[in-house]
């Protein structure tokens, strides 16, 4: 078996007939999908990583297996691009703030959202100002629109974002800090 770097993204391996009879290969099981065969050509390409210094574990690769003369063949590995990992944020829309005149309509709004909608609601608080209360949610990105057209059945959206959060924050008490939703549909 010889390794050929051939340019930085791809390398050039040769099997004589010997190589491919030592493997237990043949072109044509070669290109059969077998998990023996598989398990072959992983073996040949982590040689090849070692022969040349690259590291295909990070990258995409093709691999093109030709026929070669008296029964061998040749592995032609090119990296098409580096893997990059996904990043996962766990991104949040700023706060959606709704606006219930009355205690009743809290907790209906708090049992539905529950029931429905839980799963999307990341942290919920309330505040209170003069017998109006302000339920404060916060969602996934991009998953605002559910948690509004759940709780805007029983309050107006007063706002979203944190300045008007802070505002809230500022002209109100606090009733429930954390799990809001949750400890009040608990209560009903």
């Amino acid at each position: 078996m010889t390794v050929e770097l051939m340019n930085n993204k791809t390398v050039m391996i040769t099997l004589t007939r010997e190589d491919m009879e030592d493997m237990f290969l043949s072109y044509e099981s070669m290109r059969r999908e077998s998990e023996f065969t598989r398990g072959t050509i992983l073996r040949i390409i982590k040689r090849a990583e070692r022969a040349t210094n690259l590291d295909f574990t990070r990258q995409n690769i093709f691999v093109e297996i030709l026929p070669h003369i008296n029964g061998g063949c040749v592995l032609f590995i090119h990296i098409t691009k580096s893997r990059k990992t996904k990043k996962y944020k766990n991104e949040t829309n700023s706060p959606l703030i709704f606006k219930l005149s009355d205690i009743r309509q809290l907790e209906n709004a708090c049992m539905r959202l529950f029931r429905q909608v839980n799963h999307l609601i990341l942290k919920s608080r309330i505040y209170s100002r003069n017998e109006i209360y302000y339920l404060v949610v916060y969602t996934y990105f991009k998953l605002d629109h559910k948690i509004i057209a759940v709780a805007g059945e029983f309050g107006l959206l007063d706002g979203r974002g944190e300045l008007r959060h802070s505002q809230i924050k500022e002209i109100s008490e606090i009733v429930i800090t954390d799990n809001a939703v949750q400890k009040i549909a608990e209560i009903g």
